[in-house]
């Protein structure tokens, strides 16, 4: 395919126009609540008196291809023809404002040409195609006829208003070129696959067609710079494919056919439910004179920056705890480039000082301050990576927010003991895989040899938690010191392991390749303790040396 066209036409530019359906399309189906919505929609739009003159109601794109002074419908059938029927509809009122219609028609269908054009509704029944046509025109009608007389006439107007300074109704024109057999290949991406054209095609395709008008003259001049521009197009997706590149910039809440529309989105600041909000934000600025060389330029910078944070180990790691933890990227480019590079690390600090409530960590509560919790320990996993010698070793945001993250007891509490009868057994199943304390088998073995009507888990459970306790008593321990990062595959199937089946089951997943939080792993491995006599207990020092090592590396690396 050559070249393509892409604008934002108001609807008034194609009367008069020849539209022509494939023979590879399907008939009319749209129902009467589709119809309705595009009628109500426009309505809402007619109403909103404030609006400025120069907004419109924006339809989703029409895929043409002009063949012998006809354009050949590929995508958007079904809004050109109910645009159609809704003009027929209000004939009346076109003819004493001097307005006409467009014409369509059809390859293998030619009396659904005819039917369009009188709408006798006595063959309704005649085929499919009719019916759900004179479905839409009843809809139509009954919809007119439920508003004020007055309403067809305004509500033509403002479909029909021409000027590009206009409040109207408008299109996206997407033209494209090619052979029979190209423009099937498109429709069969477009329908048959259900994947619609993206902000980003057609801002790719607004750029480019763009860029040629730019240099008419200069057909050499505009091909080299649209393949430099098409270059470092692939060149930007290549990079925000990398898993770890994408998941520190954002979480992929939204899904992005192609991930740089997430960058176009984030110029454009697109908050808004239109599906093409970022392709008419661009367009827009083209009509108001921006040149693609400057908008490419802009897109780039921004590329840049999200590559230089990844890249350098400390803003990687700074910015990547502020977006996960919520905070804006916006507001982060926005300093970013209203700052040096000092005083944007500065006031990425900050916002993690004021993020994180550093004077209340030790009484932080696992029932009351959750996310605060679970920000906190991924602040001290992330601090302690940047204080890390290995200056290759990286936080894998990727791993983190693939999964679902939990706030986990190191050790086992009475709160969340298993309530299932089938994660029951698989937790003592656990204490026999696992454990190397006879008592403790053997508990797990009595209970499991039982009938089921004479079990009493809580009972077996206290046994066992008893037994990995201090003093052989159960002490629900629900703050920081007690608690650590773990992916719900790790540690929620059965609720709480006591401390040494955790620890094993820890080393054992981590072998497999199972990301596992450094801390997390340094906390069950006792890195933290000054002296380990017994490593099947997690023992007040333990815990004391713990929260202390929490805060002070937070403290030493923000405050001090």
């Amino acid at each position: 395919m050559k070249d393509e066209i892409i604008a934002v036409k108001p609807v008034a530019q194609l009367l008069g126009e020849d539209f022509v359906i494939p023979s590879y399309q399907r008939g009319y189906r749209w129902t009467p609540k589709q119809v309705e919505d595009l009628l109500e929609d426009i309505y809402a739009f007619y109403k909103d008196k404030e609006k400025a003159k120069n907004q419109f109601y924006c339809l989703q794109p029409i895929v043409v291809s002009k063949i012998d002074g006809s354009y050949h419908l590929i995508d958007g059938q079904q809004r050109l023809t109910t645009i159609f029927l809704i003009l027929q509809c209000t004939e009346d009122i076109r003819k004493i404002l001097g307005l006409g219609n467009f014409n369509i028609s059809y390859k293998t269908r030619e009396k659904s040409e005819e039917f369009l054009k009188n709408l006798d509704m006595s063959h309704r029944e005649d085929n499919i195609d009719f019916f759900h046509m004179a479905e839409a025109v009843d809809t139509i009608k009954e919809w007119f006829a439920s508003k004020d007389p007055i309403t067809r006439t305004d509500f033509l107007q403002v479909l029909l208003r021409g000027g590009d300074d206009e409040q109207n109704v408008r299109v996206i024109w997407y033209e494209i070129y090619g052979e029979e057999s190209q423009l099937i290949d498109v429709f069969t991406r477009i329908n048959i696959g259900k994947i619609p054209l993206t902000n980003a095609e057609l801002i790719k395709a607004l750029i480019l067609s763009e860029q040629a008008n730019v240099l008419p003259k200069s057909n050499e001049a505009t091909r080299i710079r649209q393949l430099e521009i098409a270059n470092d197009w692939d060149r930007i997706e290549q990079t925000l494919r990398n898993e770890q590149v994408w998941y520190f910039i954002q979480d992929n809440v939204k899904h992005y056919e192609n991930r740089i529309e997430f960058l176009f989105d984030l110029i454009a600041n697109n908050d808004s439910i239109d599906p093409y909000y970022t392709f008419r934000y661009y367009s827009n600025r083209i009509k108001e004179g921006a040149q693609v060389v400057d908008l490419w330029k802009e897109l780039k910078t921004l590329f840049m920056s999200i590559t230089e944070w990844f890249n350098n180990r400390e803003y990687f790691h700074l910015v990547g705890f502020l977006i996960a933890t919520g905070t804006s990227i916006h507001k982060l480019i926005n300093w970013s480039q209203a700052n040096t590079k000092s005083d944007f690390k500065t006031l990425l600090k900050n916002d993690i000082i004021e993020q994180v409530e550093l004077d209340n960590i030790e009484n932080l509560s696992y029932f009351d301050d959750n996310k605060l919790l679970k920000d906190t320990l991924l602040l001290f996993n992330i601090i302690s990576i940047i204080n890390s010698e290995n200056e290759s070793l990286k936080f894998q945001f990727d791993k983190f927010k693939e999964f679902n993250w939990d706030i986990e007891h190191i050790h086992s509490v009475t709160t969340e003991m298993p309530e299932r009868k089938n994660h029951q057994e698989d937790w003592l199943e656990e204490i026999l895989k696992y454990s190397k304390k006879k008592e403790v088998i053997a508990i797990a073995k009595e209970y499991l040899n039982k009938k089921p009507s004479e079990r009493d888990f809580e009972k077996s459970y206290d046994k066992i938690v008893r037994a990995y306790s201090v003093n052989q008593e159960i002490v629900d321990i629900d703050d920081i010191s007690n608690l650590a990062l773990l992916d719900s595959g790790t540690n929620r199937g059965y609720k709480n392991s006591v401390f040494p089946i955790k620890r094993d089951k820890i080393i054992e997943k981590e072998k497999q390749g199972v990301f596992i939080p450094l801390c997390t792993k340094n906390a069950f491995l006792k890195y933290y303790s000054k002296g380990v006599e017994r490593m099947t207990f997690w023992e007040k020092e333990d815990r004391k040396a713990y929260k202390e090592s929490i805060i002070n590396t937070i403290e030493d690396y923000l405050i001090n």
